[in-house]
């Protein structure tokens, strides 16, 4: 019987590379396989995501005053920062946010507590409306955060103004002290938001023994016609000594008539004011007002902002630029 010879060292070489060759294309595929199984199960997950969050995605309730300027310009803001927010989310498969619009009326915040897919709020420019809000969204735990300055602390409201206590103090500050402006009038709007921050001016000013000279009001919501009469009798005061700086506590379309009807009379005054002078809406209403006198007419105006985008971060950069591309203008 004849013994079988080993295999000889050539031999044994060939079979161990054609071994290697074939655990290699196996290890190839294992790969293949998981990279397509990965690429289909992604795939499913992103379709089955996206469907989801188009019917599910969580809402945030903004509420603000119909066809108004202000309204315009908090809405555009937030149309631009969810788009934002949304590209990124879907990006990273996270979840997406929708925008509701609601007109600021009394029933607004009855209709967001029955939304059980809102998740937060943003807005509300009338005091009143806003504390009703709190009142009622409190049930719910729901956040809202609102351009209002806050001169008290509201249970579940986040105001991203500075008070009106500070603005008054922050401006009277600034003239006084910086722009040195001795001799002051006051013409403010009646009602109880601008009160803190009329207080605040006045005192600072009776502190540094400057008293301010004269103070007038302008109701709020009464006749055009009894508004101008107020405004044209400060202007004829002011204009006995034709020096001297007005500060401005009102609203955006009353401050605007205040400086028109001021700079139209002839007194070449200086004008200090809170953030309602600093708004989009503050400066249409000018332009209306005053047509092609309104650059001059609201130039060297001093107001308080919470932001100042030459100064501000990345993020408020970035922002700024997408909402002029969107918009054509800058943002409030």
């Amino acid at each position: 019987m004849s013994e079988q010879a080993d295999p000889s060292p050539t031999s044994r070489l060939e079979q161990m590379k054609r071994l290697a060759r074939h655990k290699w294309q196996a290890f190839l595929v294992l790969v293949l396989v998981a990279l397509l199984l990965g690429a289909v199960l992604s795939y499913l997950a992103r379709v089955v995501f996206v469907q989801d969050d188009v019917s599910r995605r969580p809402r945030v309730a903004v509420v603000v005053p119909k066809d108004s300027l202000i309204g315009q310009s908090i809405v555009r803001g937030l149309t631009v920062f969810v788009a934002e927010h949304n590209q990124q989310q879907l990006r990273q498969r996270g979840t997406p946010i929708e925008l509701v619009e609601f007109d600021e009326t009394a029933e607004a915040a009855q209709r967001i507590a029955q939304d059980a897919r809102i998740v937060g709020v943003v807005g509300y420019t009338q005091p009143g409306l806003l504390e009703q809000a709190a009142r009622q969204l409190q049930a719910r735990k729901l956040p809202i955060v609102t351009i209002q300055s806050l001169d008290k602390p509201l249970e579940g409201v986040t105001s991203m103004s500075i008070n009106g206590a500070e603005q008054g103090r922050f401006v009277g500050n600034y003239a006084r002290n910086i722009a040195q402006q001795r001799l002051m009038y006051v013409i403010r709007q009646s009602g109880h938001e601008f009160d803190a921050m009329v207080e605040s001016f006045t005192s600072l000013y009776a502190r540094f023994e400057t008293p301010v000279r004269e103070s007038w009001t302008v109701e709020s919501g009464g006749p055009a016609d009894a508004q101008d009469q107020t405004i044209d009798k400060a202007a004829q005061a002011i204009g006995k000594l034709g020096v001297g700086s007005v500060f401005v506590a009102a609203d955006p379309p009353v401050a605007a008539r205040i400086i028109h009807r001021l700079r139209a009379s002839g007194n070449a005054v200086d004008f200090f004011g809170p953030a309602q002078l600093a708004t989009q809406a503050f400066s249409s209403a000018a332009a209306k007002l005053g047509g092609r006198e309104a650059s001059l007419q609201t130039h060297g105006i001093v107001a308080a902002t919470p932001v100042l985008f030459d100064t501000a971060n990345q993020r408020a950069q970035t922002f700024q630029t997408a909402f002029q591309r969107q918009y054509g203008s800058m943002p409030d």
